[in-house]
């Protein structure tokens, strides 16, 4: 950034080298990666006709959430089937993830350092209100989270059929 805008961005080698030829003035510099948290900004203040290096080493890895859903209904609880979606501190939707069947209710991903809203929705075979869990995560270590659903409606008690279509794919 240069006098508050965004001037340009670089991307970086593989091994997270990079490069910018950027002209004399001062400058705000800060690093991302997919999956970190973003460095501490650093500033700059660029001479012409010299080379200036700036090392970033404070991007923060992932850490594994994992996560299980449990629907109590009729005095029980028991691992279930739920859609959980991820939001940022600021209410915005990062992803959607669903519990996996085997074992039944549960599911793992990773997340940068940050805060978390983790907002477990009802499965296929019954109709709860939504459950939200806040969270943090630090860099590497784990956060195990549990949400139990109290079932509000079993659908197959008034005959009726509960689905809800979304599909699975492997792709990234």
């Amino acid at each position: 950034r240069q006098d508050g805008e965004d001037y340009t961005y670089t991307i970086g080698s593989q091994d997270g080298e990079y490069s910018l030829q950027l002209p004399a003035g001062d400058y705000t510099l800060q690093a991302d990666a997919e999956g970190f948290a973003a460095s501490n900004k650093k500033t700059l203040t660029v001479t012409a006709g010299e080379t200036t290096t700036v090392r970033f080493s404070s991007l923060e890895g992932p850490a594994p959430v994992n996560v299980t859903a449990m629907l109590e209904h009729d005095g029980m609880t028991e691992r279930t089937d739920a859609r959980i979606t991820v939001m940022d501190s600021g209410g915005t939707t990062l992803r959607t993830v669903y519990t996996k069947p085997v074992p039944m209710g549960t599911q793992s991903f990773k997340l940068p350092p940050g805060n978390y809203t983790l907002v477990f929705n009802h499965g296929t075979n019954y109709i709860a209100e939504p459950v939200h869990k806040n969270i943090t995560v630090q860099p590497g270590e784990p956060v195990d989270v549990t949400a139990t659903i109290t079932e509000e409606l079993d659908p197959s008690e008034r005959d009726w059929i509960g689905i809800e279509p979304h599909a699975h794919s492997g792709v990234s």
